[in-house]
C-alpha cells in the first residue's frame, strides 16, 4: 500500500510510511488487510489521505524512537492530534496530551476546549484553573478559538458553573468572619491582629477611625479600622472577579495602596503593614485551598 498526503503538487507518495503506520494504528492495519483487486498486482494501492505531509510527518515520528518533533504552536499540534485520533494511535495521543499541557498558560480557553473535545479531563481541568486568573469576560475573546465552533453549549455552561463555585468557595470559606480570620503564618490560628488589638488611634486620621464591619452583631466586637474594613471590601471585589490567592495578596497593585494607606499612622502604621502583609498571605493559602477542593464536572460519556 501507498499512502498520498494532501499537500504535495504533485502528490507525493510513501511506501515505508505506511509500514510504519500499520504497527502504530490499528486502522491502517485493518486497510492493509484488505484484499488487493487484480488491478494492484502490479502496483501498489494508493490511498489518498486528508492530512497533509507536516502533519503526517510529526504524527509518524510520535511512533518511533527518534527525536521528537516540535510543536511550537497549537496550530501544529491541532492537525496532529486529529490524525491521531482518526487513526487510533493511542501513544500518539498521550505525547500530543502533555504537549497541548504546555499550552495552558499561553492559551488557556484554546487549550480547554481542545482538551475536552478529546476529553482529556486533567489537561481541561489545568485550563479551567487558570482561567480563574482572567476576568469574567474571558468567554468572549476578541479572537475566538477555532475549536470552539466545535464545543457543545453544555462545554461553556460547565466551565462558568465550575467559576460560579470557585468564587462561592473563594468567598464563603475564607472570609466568614471579617473581624476574627483565624489565619496566620503557616495556618496557626491568631486573634490578636493589631486591627482587633487597637481599640482606637490618637493620631485621629480617617483611615484609622473605628468602623462596624458587621452592623446587628454584638457592639463593639466587630470594630475595625477604615482601613481594614476597605482592604476586606477589595478582597471581596477582587475575588468575585478573580477567585485566586494571587486576588488577595500584598503584591497585588489594589492591596498594595491599602497597605500604603496604613503605612502613614504613626501610631499604628508598622506594625499593621506588618500584620496585613502576613494576613494576606495566609489568605491568599486559605483561598487557593478552598478552590482546588471544586471539581470541574464531566459528562459521563467522558469516562467511556
Amino acid at each position: 500500500m501507498t499512502m498520498r498526503t494532501s499537500s504535495s503538487a504533485p502528490p507525493t507518495t510513501s511506501t515505508s510510511a505506511s509500514t510504519k503506520a500499520s504497527k502504530a494504528s490499528s486502522v491502517f492495519r485493518d486497510v492493509l488487510a484488505l484484499p488487493n483487486g487484480e488491478e494492484h498486482e502490479v502496483a501498489p494501492p494508493v490511498i489518498a489521505l486528508d492530512e497533509d505531509a507536516q502533519t503526517l510527518e510529526h504524527l509518524f515520528r510520535l511512533c518511533y524512537p527518534v527525536e521528537r518533533p516540535d510543536a511550537s504552536s497549537l496550530d501544529i499540534l491541532v492537525p496532529v492530534l486529529r490524525a491521531a485520533d482518526k487513526y487510533h494511535i493511542p501513544h500518539a495521543l498521550a505525547a500530543l496530551k502533555k504537549d497541548l499541557a504546555s499550552f495552558v498558560r499561553q492559551s488557556p480557553l484554546r487549550v480547554y476546549a481542545i482538551a475536552y473535545i478529546y476529553k482529556f479531563e486533567d489537561v481541561a481541568r489545568m485550563a479551567a484553573r487558570t482561567l480563574l486568573c482572567a476576568g469574567p469576560t474571558f468567554a468572549f475573546p476578541r479572537i475566538t478559538p477555532p475549536e470552539m465552533e466545535m464545543l457543545p453549549a453544555s462545554a461553556l455552561s460547565r466551565l462558568l458553573k465550575y467559576r460560579w463555585e470557585c468564587v462561592q468557595a473563594a468567598l464563603v470559606d475564607t472570609i466568614r468572619d471579617e473581624s476574627e480570620p483565624e489565619v496566620g503564618a503557616e495556618g496557626t490560628p491568631r486573634l490578636n491582629w493589631v486591627w482587633l488589638e487597637i481599640n482606637s488611634c490618637k493620631n485621629g486620621l480617617k483611615q484609622c477611625e473605628r468602623l462596624l464591619l458587621k452592623p446587628g452583631e454584638q457592639p463593639g466586637r466587630y470594630y475595625v479600622p477604615r482601613w481594614f474594613a476597605d482592604y476586606i471590601e477589595l478582597v471581596r471585589k477582587n475575588l468575585a472577579v478573580r477567585p485566586v490567592g494571587s486576588s488577595v495578596a500584598a503584591d497585588h497593585p489594589k492591596v498594595a495602596a491599602c497597605v500604603r494607606q496604613v503605612s502613614t499612622c504613626t501610631t499604628c502604621g508598622a506594625v499593621a503593614c506588618a500584620d496585613l502583609w502576613e494576613f494576606s498571605k495566609a489568605l491568599a493559602e486559605k483561598v487557593d485551598e478552598a478552590v482546588s477542593q471544586i471539581k470541574l464536572d464531566f459528562p459521563p460519556y467522558f469516562e467511556e
